[in-house]
């Protein structure tokens, strides 16, 4: 991987292995710190539209709430957000939860993040994710799509990396 170029359009300070709702809010995060950053995906950019992982629901804490705040992001979620203030078993008990819960689609949330951090001028190569090879522990360099390289900083592996 020699050659690289000292700057230019692939000279990121951090590339992100995942676009899922982890890999898009460091993303976001890094990029508000000055980061330039590219988020590799393994599946196309129609597939994280339209299936953004397994789970459907996901339960957001005041901790989750702090984040999407200080992101930016959360302002864009609340229409879309349903309060859970207690859980029933199979077996027709309850319990409250100690702290406020809310519900939010997976999807959606997915869906937000990227949106934001593309706004913020975050790259996205889709169709790629990560493979064997692809970080070369002994240089620090990262290979990209079609034959680019970068040495980033930060490398941030969201994705089974």
């Amino acid at each position: 991987m020699d050659g690289m170029p000292d700057e230019g359009p692939d000279d990121f300070d951090a590339v992100i292995y995942g676009a899922g709702p982890v890999g898009a809010a460091v993303a976001i995060g890094l990029k508000q710190h000055g980061y330039r950053v590219c988020v590799r995906e393994k599946r196309t950019e129609h597939q994280v539209v339209i299936d953004a992982g397994k789970s459907i629901n996901l339960s957001l804490s005041t901790r989750g709430v702090a984040l999407l705040t200080e992101i930016g992001v959360y302002d864009r979620l609340t229409p879309t957000l349903i309060p859970m203030v207690a859980r029933r078993f199979s077996d027709g008990s309850t319990e409250r939860y100690r702290e406020p819960l809310l519900s939010i689609n997976r999807n959606l949330l997915t869906i937000k993040l990227i949106e934001a951090a593309q706004a913020a001028g975050v790259d996205f190569e889709y169709a790629t994710g990560y493979a064997a090879g692809d970080v070369d522990a002994a240089t620090g360099n990262v290979r990209l799509g079609a034959g680019r390289q970068c040495k980033p900083r930060v490398i941030v592996g969201c994705d089974g990396v």
